[in-house]
């Protein structure tokens, strides 16, 4: 009790006193312990150090006592620690563990605790130490921030040498990215665990084979393939984060070999096999027939969101976001949009028609449907052509009125098409952009769909693309 008095802590329990002075250290000193001192209390301290966590060396000091509960946090963690540390080990290891995870998991501590970390680290030489141990011993070790280097060293390696199969404590990389980036020190180098996890899966389709046909390309791609694309996606997305990105040339490198051709490469032929062919045309839903297969007859209010070239892959990773962020009931399914695959041709298909025709005047080409043009100044006209009570909107216009007033807009209205374009904008403006706008385009589309559910009553919601795009970094 006088330990905490004399340290200024709010209960009587030495696990404050022993915070309070370690934040209290400084290269100068230590005002706390110099202030027990002068109650001859610094002595009280150190033979509770000795009794509560079993610290027990010659001419005890604060920073033998930092250097001791490091060292007792490791040789738990780590199982072997170099014998120059072992006499640093507490007797008491449950007890400093408790207080160590406390102190490194409390917002309010977690600073000083990273800063005391550093200083211990490089007090220790422990990046060196621990690099010469087997990396399996270091999986579960979360005290060092070194550690965490050590393991993204190692991750890059295997994978520059495309070893997919290798495996710490039967942890794939994947698994263990997904484990040490929720960990403490992890979590500062969430990025790098996220763009090595998405390179494993890049790393992985090595070698890839395309279907034999059409229908099965396109299959195949529904179900699996797109998954390549939005990893690629996701290794950029965090590649274009790092603060020192040159460490992971090599891997990029070899990321964008392998996507272009080990993937690209053979898909796209494939592809194409008898894609122009009316058999290959007639196999799968056709993006033509959009609004009569998918929006006519709804006996319910049917809102249509059209993202400007958000493709299938970034689809599937809202959809995933959707399913486990609302109740709601989620699906995705595929549509082979119209040629060629363009915003103009793309957002005139997804419009009500009987029949679809180009006309050019003066060098412009204009799509129309059904004799009526379709440039976004029409679409309203051309929706309430066919079912007059729609109404065609802009995302940017509704997200800028007030509630009353969106709401005024749908009222009494069966169909409302609302037009997004932050994907297809961003490849305008810079092609290096696009990645991140369709991570934007996902956030703004589900805050859309929560203002449809809550403000619109909308209970069917249909979210398409004009059309979708082939990048490459």
């Amino acid at each position: 009790a006088l330990l905490c008095t004399v340290c200024k802590c709010r209960t009587a329990q030495f696990e404050d006193a022993l915070r309070e002075i370690l934040l209290a250290d400084t290269p100068d000193g230590n005002p706390k312990l110099d202030e027990l001192a002068k109650y001859k209390l610094d002595e009280v301290f150190w033979k509770h150090c000795e009794t509560e966590l079993g610290f027990a060396v010659p001419a005890p000091n604060v920073d033998k006592l930092k250097i001791s509960l490091f060292v007792t946090s490791l040789a738990h963690s780590v199982k072997v620690i170099p014998d120059a540390w072992q006499p640093f080990a507490a007797a008491k290891p449950g007890s400093v563990l408790a207080f160590m995870d406390g102190m490194m998991n409390n917002v309010n501590y977690g600073d000083a605790f990273d800063a005391m970390a550093a200083a211990v680290q490089d007090t220790l030489h422990a990046k060196a130490a621990l690099a010469k141990l087997p990396h399996d011993l270091l999986t579960d070790c979360e005290c060092l921030p070194c550690v965490d280097d050590l393991l993204t060293g190692w991750m890059t390696e295997r994978l520059q040498a495309e070893d997919v199969t290798a495996a710490l404590n039967g942890e794939n990389i994947p698994e263990l990215c997904q484990r040490r980036a929720k960990t403490h020190f992890g979590r500062k180098l969430a990025v790098q665990y996220a763009m090595l996890e998405s390179a494993w899966h890049i790393v992985s389709t090595a070698h890839y084979r395309a279907p034999a046909d059409y229908e099965h390309v396109w299959a195949q791609y529904y179900r699996e393939d797109y998954k390549i694309d939005a990893q690629y996606r996701a290794f950029y997305t965090a590649y274009d984060k790092l603060d020192e990105p040159a460490a992971y040339d090599k891997l990029q490198g070899l990321v964008e070999n392998i996507y272009n051709t080990e993937y690209l490469a053979k898909i796209i032929p494939a592809w194409n096999t008898d894609f122009p062919q009316e058999p290959g045309m007639g196999r799968m839903a056709l993006q033509r027939n959009f609004f009569s297969e998918c929006v006519a007859g709804n006996k319910e209010r049917t809102v249509v969101i059209i993202s400007d070239a958000m493709r299938y892959e970034v689809a599937a990773t809202m959809a995933d976001q959707l399913q486990r962020e609302t109740q709601s009931k989620v699906s995705i399914s595929s549509m082979q949009s119209i040629f060629p695959s363009t915003t103009k041709f793309g957002m005139a298909a997804l419009l009500p028609h009987k029949e679809l025709t180009v006309e050019v005047r003066n060098d412009i080409l204009t799509v129309l449907a059904d004799g009526q043009p379709t440039a976004s100044t029409y679409r309203d006209k051309v929706l309430k052509t066919e079912e007059p009570a729609s109404v065609a909107l802009k995302y940017n216009d509704i997200i800028a009125m007030k509630r009353a007033e969106r709401s005024a807009l749908v009222k009494g209205m069966d169909v409302v098409y609302i037009y997004h374009d932050t994907i297809d904008e961003a490849s305008h403006t810079s092609d290096t952009a696009v990645f991140a706008a369709c991570d934007k385009a996902i956030s703004e589309l589900k805050n859309l769909v929560r203002i449809i559910v809550n403000e619109f009553g909308g209970t069917n919601i249909l979210i398409t693309a004009d059309h979708g795009f082939l990048y490459t970094y």
